[in-house]
């Protein structure tokens, strides 16, 4: 396990203890995910079966920014080969002497100019096959003691977003987009935020973090 990162006496809520000893145990996975997932995607993100792909990392960064506790979403430019113009999370491919913590707070540094120093890796969320970018992904759930000032890099970064917990956490929030996938009109399930939309591996992410946010009794 990644041993960079603040030290977890400076956890500023209880809440904080709460989810980091639940990371020990069985996930929430699948089955609170499933309800975020696409239509035409047949489960296919959580297969344990099939080619091994490059691994990569994202970080999920329990955060203060503005006052309120929430994640910072990324917005990724048009010109990347993959997932241009959609919300995702702060992260990338592995290099080879990397874990996936590690991983993680790298690309938060790089994409945000969030200091390694300042956080806390809690522990793993349920790792997903990326199947358009072909990518085994493993994100990490972080925490930040003190409120953050970000600093996006404008080249891997076109807007900053970001997620208040209650909003995250509320069912009311959840709603149904028209989107065309595959050549197929679907209802996609997601988030409207800041003049986006949040789908894809990014909703499943988040709806994991939702449901474990609501079983450490947050505030």
């Amino acid at each position: 396990m990644c041993q960079q990162g603040a030290s977890p006496n400076r956890l500023p809520e209880p809440w904080l203890g709460r989810l980091r000893r639940r990371l020990q145990e069985a996930l929430p996975g699948p089955g609170v995910m499933r309800a975020m997932e696409p239509p035409l995607s047949h489960g296919r993100h959580f297969h344990r079966f099939g080619p091994r792909w490059p691994k990569a990392a994202v970080a999920v960064l329990l955060c203060r920014h503005a006052g309120d506790w929430g994640i910072p979403l990324v917005v990724r430019p048009q010109s990347m080969p993959h997932h241009g113009g959609q919300v995702g999370l702060p992260g990338g491919l592995l290099r080879p002497e990397e874990d996936p913590c590690q991983g993680a707070l790298r690309e938060l540094e790089e994409e945000l100019g969030v200091s390694p120093s300042a956080v806390e890796c809690l522990g793993a969320l349920t790792p997903l096959r990326m199947f358009v970018s072909r990518l085994e992904l493993q994100p990490w759930l972080c925490a930040a003691a003190d409120e953050i000032a970000f600093r996006p890099d404008p080249r891997e970064v076109e807007q900053l977003l970001f997620m208040p917990l209650k909003r995250l956490r509320s069912p009311a929030a959840r709603t149904l987009r028209r989107r065309t996938l595959y050549a197929v009109a679907v209802d996609v399930p997601g988030w409207h935020l800041e003049g986006q939309f949040v789908w894809g591996a990014t909703a499943l992410v988040l709806a994991e973090v939702a449901a474990l946010l609501d079983q450490c009794r947050l505030p």
